[in-house]
């Protein structure tokens, strides 16, 4: 009962990313690089060559993106995969800007780890307020781009003062005062929290994501055999580092035993809805920037019942997971998803400012005229429908969606780029 329980989330959660339209370089009015922040489960390109996150098995999106418009062009941001929001952007800072990831004084007390994680050389030191970059997120990275964006223009008055009274520096991400973003897009972002990781099985969520068996990939892959190695959680805070000589069967356990997952300082409790409601919390938009977002729908309406009810073609996962948030609660709003994400959750946050994308005149894919895109709001579109979670960055386990639909991801991302290039940043 236990294995079945576990391969029904398994299946329930095997999600992961993409989007948009618009292609003239000749009319660019900026020239800043793009940076892609994978979600939950998410890896580097390096990690899973024949898979990469962004394009699947069809095509690689960042150098696709580098070859057409120039080295550094489209940058990918690798973060922890299980870590927490919080986490999630102490590292994309590190990774970025070059230096060790430093969590905080007062949050790593908090939560009981290492204050101090892994030590990158930085993929884009040069970032200031006059090297500005566009961020894309996708699933979970549309929180971690947010939390980021906020991070760096507002600080954190709690890291501030606990660093002053530990006689330490506090790190330059909490600081504030950093205006280093032009626009933020979020793809199938988590940001309102999905029923999936709110629902009676929750715990059974944890415990899949503990032993790293989502999705069944296991990574880094040995790059001769190609052979799976064990998961890489980047969760170097709690200790989840495999020792040398240690055997699977014990780093599992002391992973599955770790008080990473006792704790809400992880991925599964942000992405719930009370988690995502906390993220909203501590961020803002800024009139200076573009926020732009993205849904997917792989649901119909049921003639019977009036609930969301999964499409048909879409993998067993997704129509699983479009199953049960279409049944979820009694508030019809939240019934349609891509089968990872209710769009109502992809839309906006709540209770920041939105509004319907007039960029987008004449469909979802037209992105032509971007010069009526608006500063300090969230501007979303209709759902693409038919699209599911991972529809939207080519990522299919069972190996043919992405194939189909590999030439639609390739476009969207050419024309998104462009779009954000376009742009009065």
């Amino acid at each position: 009962m236990k294995k079945l329980r576990y391969t029904f989330i398994l299946f329930l959660f095997a999600g992961i990313v993409s989007f948009f339209g618009y292609t003239n370089q000749a009319e660019a009015s900026n020239d800043y690089p793009v940076v892609f922040v994978h979600g939950l489960n998410g890896y580097g390109q390096d990690e899973i060559p024949s898979f990469v996150y962004w394009g699947g098995r069809a095509n690689n999106v960042i150098k696709n993106l580098d070859s057409m418009y120039g080295d550094q062009a489209a940058l990918e941001a690798v973060v922890s995969p299980y870590g927490s929001d919080w986490d999630r952007t102490c590292e994309l800072y590190a990774y970025l800007k070059g230096g060790t990831v430093d969590y905080g004084v007062a949050h790593s007390q908090k939560y009981g780890h290492a204050r101090y994680g892994r030590t990158y050389p930085g993929i884009y030191p040069q970032l200031s307020d006059t090297e500005k970059i566009h961020l894309i997120g996708h699933s979970m990275g549309g929180q971690t781009t947010r939390d980021f964006d906020s991070m760096l223009r507002n600080g954190n008055a709690e890291e501030q003062a606990a660093s002053q009274a530990a006689g330490e520096q506090v790190s330059p991400l909490f600081a504030g005062g950093h205006h280093w973003i032009a626009s933020v897009t979020s793809i199938a972002g988590v940001h309102n929290g999905t029923p999936l990781t709110d629902s009676p099985i929750n715990q059974v969520v944890r415990d899949v994501i503990n032993t790293g068996n989502l999705l069944g990939v296991q990574i880094p892959r040995d790059a001769t055999t190609l052979k799976p190695m064990s998961t890489d959680y980047k969760l170097d805070q709690w200790g989840l580092v495999r020792k040398p000589g240690e055997g699977l069967a014990s780093w599992n356990k002391r992973v599955i035993n770790s008080k990473a997952w006792s704790s809400n300082d992880n991925s599964i409790y942000d992405l719930s809805i009370a988690g995502a409601n906390a993220i909203t919390a501590r961020t803002d938009l800024s009139p200076d920037e573009y926020y732009f977002t993205y849904a997917g729908n792989a649901t119909t309406t049921s003639s019977l019942t009036g609930r969301a009810k999964p499409i048909k073609g879409i993998a067993p996962y997704f129509s699983v997971g479009a199953a049960y948030i279409g049944n979820y609660g009694n508030d019809p709003s939240w019934w349609a998803s891509d089968g990872c994400v209710p769009v109502i959750s992809a839309k906006a946050p709540f209770g920041q400012a939105a509004q319907q994308d007039a960029t987008t005149t004449k469909g979802i894919f037209d992105y032509s005229d971007d010069a009526n895109a608006v500063k300090g709001t969230w501007q979303y579109n209709e759902p693409v429908q038919g699209w599911d979670h991972n529809d939207f960055v080519g990522l299919d386990a069972q190996g043919n969606r992405d194939q189909k639909n590999g030439t639609k991801v390739l476009t969207f991302y050419q024309d998104l780029f462009s779009k954000l290039r376009g742009l009065d940043a």
